[in-house]
């Protein structure tokens, strides 16, 4: 049983199809990601998807009730090209309302940060961060230090660019396991990631989507039932991607996947453990089962 499990978009359909031959199923992280790609798939690629999620750990997290929420912090964790120039704008304007709004940026290291392009952006940000007022560099985290970052901040902001859709958003799913309500764009899967927080449609760059983007957060700073309302929506949403609770779905996924295979393939099945002389295999699938008198 081969699973081939993705997690980016998909760009080259071709490539993709031309493997499927040897795989029993496709498992993917979001039903806007299966949408997406069987969109561009053949027809026969539909029968071997299933949407499964991805998994946060909350053993690597720490104890809520030990971590105080720091007042006017808001943070943001994703690559500068996923966002962060609409969010500086973002949060200029809400600081000229908020002065005493701080934001905290942290970013992960990629692979592609050779490429000129990319390196480029890496440039500019770190100039953009450095040069805004009240925003502050985290630099890279690791888990445990991340974690502690975004427990103790008010919101996460991502803003996310229209040309950037996420598969699933793992980030979405920690903000919201540690209290955080998110404030993001609703595009791609993130209207499946996101339960607790606020969803803004629309294309980050312009001013109608800003002016909504800030009237959220604004609200849900303002409002300490609007806020305990997001936290407990997130943390009970994020609770479904627990490692534990995703290996149940998958335990009972693969049980039900090889009890139908078997039904659907019964004869065949004891056919081949014949073919293989596991005769004592072939008795057990079938006590029936007449053997070859040599």
């Amino acid at each position: 049983y081969k699973v081939l499990w993705v997690e980016d978009i998909l760009s080259q359909a071709k490539p993709m199809m031309g493997d499927l031959w040897q795989v029993d199923q496709v498992f993917y992280v979001s039903n806007w990601q299966r949408q997406q790609y069987e969109h561009f798939l053949d027809d026969q690629a539909q029968r071997l998807g299933w949407v499964t999620k991805n998994v946060i750990d909350p053993a690597l997290m720490p104890d809520l009730d030990t971590v105080q929420k720091i007042p006017n912090r808001l943070i943001h964790i994703s690559r500068p090209e996923r966002g962060l120039k609409p969010l500086l704008e973002i949060f200029a304007r809400m600081r000229a309302d908020q002065p005493e709004l701080e934001l905290y940026v942290s970013r992960y290291h990629s692979m592609y940060e050779a490429n000129p392009q990319v390196s480029q952006v890496i440039d500019w940000a770190d100039r953009a961060v450095a040069e805004a007022n009240g925003v502050h560099f985290l630099g890279e985290l690791n888990k445990a230090e991340l974690y502690q970052e975004i427990a103790q901040a008010q919101l996460m902001l991502y803003p996310g660019v229209w040309d950037f859709a996420e598969t699933s958003c793992i980030a979405a799913i920690e903000t919201q396991a540690l209290g955080t309500p998110l404030v993001c764009t609703s595009i791609g899967a993130l209207k499946e990631t996101v339960a607790g927080g606020a969803l803004i449609e629309g294309n980050a760059e312009t001013p109608e989507y800003q002016d909504r983007f800030i009237a959220a957060a604004k609200h849900l700073l303002a409002d300490p039932s609007a806020y305990k309302s997001a936290q407990l929506l997130g943390q009970g949403w994020a609770h479904e991607y627990e490692a534990q609770v995703v290996a149940a779905e998958w335990e009972q996924h693969f049980d039900h996947y090889f009890e139908q295979r078997y039904q659907d393939n019964q004869a065949a099945v004891i056919q081949n453990l014949i073919d293989h002389d596991d005769f004592q295999a072939a008795r057990v699938a079938d006590p029936e089962v007449e053997l070859p008198e040599d």
